[in-house]
């Protein structure tokens, strides 16, 4: 006969003889020692503790910590031998001596947080264990401190070879459609049930899920900012009953990894890591990519197991296993084969074999693909006089990736012309050129320009990532207040809304997402950009051709007899295409563009110098956004920032108030960032603003009414931004107005 305790959340406990013990299914039946049945209030059990008779456990070197929060603020912790996860609760074998276990059982209802295996026990001394839930008891020593690392969700979170084969043992592997249909929880329910979301946010998530359905929720979560990537990975590993990987901590198997080649690896998104029993474990985010997983199992040769990681770690973790490697090889193999080819290209037919031979391909292509993959929005190939400098702008910084010889120089130069439709013959003047690639079933546009310059030709090449760079209303980063004004002035049917702000502030970005809003309306939308940066379907889009003459005023000359309803101008730049559009407002349409200019008040009279007239501002202006990009705090190095008084003073923050940096690490290519966000300020024209713009009034008097108006500050909200710890304060200064 075994015999179990019960504890509740309120103290009180109850003992007695096992008769059925089903956790899993819901089952825990005792009997009482007059042979009563003892009823199980579920809701209100805290644990279960059942010993276990087993006489060797193993090496103690190979036990783990582990730590429960309760939701009534104690704390269940100790050592434990293995664990699971169930739809039910939490299952823990804890090592309660040094030659027995203990059955721990603790059910959903009673778990606040709780986290398995994450920190190894050392050898040494072990301490009694002593009953759960009395007073004074060391195990339940009231709340806990902090965590601020995720929830461990899933298995147990796996960080070596030992204990993924562990838990591949122990949980469920998933079938060749990537799904356990057994749990038929979704992610935003298990993130509920685990306290991370509330069930408003999720309801709030769901109704923006609506407007794009292809969108995962997970994802929808993620662009809210209410979950991190990790967390939603660790919730569908949980789902689908397999290991959640901590790829920063796994030594990876060299042997494993040569079983997947490098563009496999790449495009599919997975990272081979060790085998285990003849089976080949990798790790991959998207277990649902059915194509993906049919395409691994016949490439490697082996029946393949999973485990989940989060998508940007794995990107990070391919590339340094396969990208830095391949890109290397490229090089070196390029370098043997221009020994033997001359530095000076004779015809055009030399020069275009130069530009065709494999090791150059193999070069070109891995260096697109590399700076995809680390979701790069320029590549510079800089020449200087003894070496070419490879470099990706990456959240706005210009990062050095390597050097090479610059005998490879010509070679590179050529293979970019050929997939850029350029003159291959042609080094003295600049060209421009284009090209797609195809990345993880989308396209990739890629708008290439040359510069011939003393040292040799210098080569940019802008990666226009759709997946990257389209983005819906929701994930503009707008308040909720802000959200409702943007949606209501961008469903006007007339008028004139205008995104500003200098080069590179997204102001393309936020075009984009308001025609992805408006193109599911029954209108027409008619665009006129100079470049087309993405292809819309339902949106016709014209690009301007200026030495055809087909210049933004011709178009849109051309545009308002072809029965639009909407028109999107790429940039309004001159006074023709100011009139023209302003015209467009007042007789009928709706129109966007953007502006450079500093700020949303400042917009007027950037308008008025160009030399329209301000009764036509004020019967056409709806609204105007200034906005400007920050580069996002990293989350893994994030450390206290020292921000000077003076940087204090000129931005009104209090001496006690607190904020946080990137102090730069692996993750973030020792920069401090990840990631950039928009702040912004939006001026929605109310009629004092129109009347003031009539009667000729300052920049200065009509941003007072703008805030009075319930504007908020470009620089405010970019402070709002710090004091959550999204960036730091040296980046509200840097784009501060005022």
């Amino acid at each position: 006969m075994v015999r179990a305790t019960i504890y509740y959340l309120d103290g009180h406990q109850r003992v007695g003889t096992v008769s059925a013990w089903k956790p899993n299914s819901g089952r825990i039946d005792l009997t009482a020692k007059d042979n009563s049945p003892i009823a199980i209030q579920w809701p209100l059990i805290a644990h279960i503790d059942r010993p276990l008779h087993a006489s060797q456990l193993g090496k103690r070197q190979e036990f783990q910590n582990y730590v429960v929060n309760l939701v009534n603020g104690q704390t269940l912790s100790g050592t434990m031998m293995s664990a699971v996860v169930t739809p039910n609760g939490v299952e823990v074998w804890h090592a309660s001596d040094t030659v027995n276990l203990v059955e721990r059982f603790i059910p959903w209802q009673a778990i606040k947080t709780y986290r398995l295996g994450h920190v190894p026990v050392q050898a040494g001394p072990e301490s009694e264990d002593k009953p759960l839930g009395i007073p004074g008891d060391d195990d339940l020593a009231g709340p806990a401190e902090k965590d601020n690392a995720p929830l461990s969700l899933g298995l147990l979170e796996v960080v070596n070879s030992r204990q993924l084969s562990d838990a591949l043992e122990r949980g469920k592997t998933i079938d060749r459609t990537g799904y356990d249909r057994t749990l038929r929880k979704t992610i935003g329910d298990i993130l509920v049930q685990c306290g991370i979301l509330d069930s408003e946010q999720l309801n709030i998530a769901l109704h923006r899920k609506r407007s794009d359905p292809t969108r995962p929720i997970g994802q929808v979560l993620i662009d809210m900012g209410l979950v991190s990537e990790e967390t939603v990975q660790r919730a569908l590993a949980y789902k689908l009953g397999v290991p959640f990987v901590c790829l920063d901590e796994f030594d990876i198997d060299p042997k494993a990894i040569k079983f997947i080649p490098a563009t496999t690896a790449a495009r599919l998104g997975i990272l081979p890591l060790m085998f285990q029993e003849r089976h080949l474990v990798v790790a991959l985010s998207n277990p649902s990519d059915a194509e993906a997983l049919n395409i691994l199992n016949f490439l490697a040769g082996y029946p393949v197991k999973y485990a989940l990681a989060p998508k940007t770690e794995l990107g990070r973790e391919i590339d340094r296993y396969y990208g830095a490697a391949e890109s290397q090889e490229a090089a070196e193999e390029l370098e043997m084969e221009l020994v033997e080819t001359p530095s000076d290209q004779p015809n055009r037919q030399a020069i275009e074999k130069l530009g065709q031979e494999k090791p150059v391909i193999r070069f070109v292509n891995s260096v697109i693909r590399d700076a995809i993959r680390q979701n790069a929005s320029d590549i510079h190939l800089s020449p200087r006089e003894d070496y070419v400098q490879l470099l990706y702008r990456l959240n706005g910084d210009m990062i050095p990736i390597k050097r090479f010889n610059k005998g490879m120089l010509p070679a590179a130069v050529s293979r970019i012309k050929i997939i850029g439709g350029m003159d291959i013959t042609e080094r003295r003047t600049p060209q421009d050129g284009r090209a797609s690639v195809r990345w993880e079933k989308h396209d990739v546009d890629l708008r290439i320009s040359v510069m011939p310059t003393i040292q040799g030709e210098s080569v940019v090449i802008r990666i226009l990532n759709t997946q990257q760079g389209l983005k819906s209303v929701d994930d503009l980063g707008f308040s909720e207040m802000d959200r409702k004004k943007f949606v209501d002035l961008i469903h006007r049917n007339q008028g004139m809304l205008l995104i500003t702000g200098p080069t590179g502030s997204g102001k393309s970005t936020t075009l984009y997402a308001a025609l992805h809003q408006l193109r599911s309306k029954s209108v027409n939308i008619l665009t006129v950009e100079n470049p087309v940066e993405y292809h819309m379907d339902g949106i016709e889009q014209m690009q301007v051709n200026e030495p055809a003459g087909f210049t933004f005023a011709s178009a849109l000359r051309n545009m308002l007899r072809h029965d639009p309803d909407i028109i999107m101008v790429g940039e309004i730049r001159d006074r023709e295409t100011g009139q023209i559009a302003v015209q467009s407002a007042l007789t009928g349409h709706l129109v966007l563009s953007t502006l450079h200019t500093n700020s949303a008040a400042s917009t007027v009279m950037r308008l008025i110098d160009m030399g329209i007239e301000d009764y036509l501002i004020s019967g056409t202006l709806n609204g105007v956004l200034a906005q400007r990009l920050v580069r996002r705090t990293c989350p893994h190095c994030t450390e206290e920032e020292a921000v000077d008084p003076w940087v204090r003073e000129t931005l009104g923050i209090g001496n006690n108030e607190v904020f946080y940096k990137g102090k730069g690490c692996h993750s973030c290519h020792e920069t401090g960032f990840s990631g950039r966000l928009a702040v912004y300020e939006l001026m929605v024209l109310t009629p004092e603003l129109r009347n003031m713009i009539v009667s000729g009034t300052s920049v200065d008097e009509l941003e007072k009414q703008a805030l009075a108006s319930g504007m908020t500050a470009l620089t405010s909200h970019a402070l709002s931004k710090a004091r959550d710890g999204s960036i730091s304060v040296a980046e509200v200064y840097r784009i501060r107005l005022s």
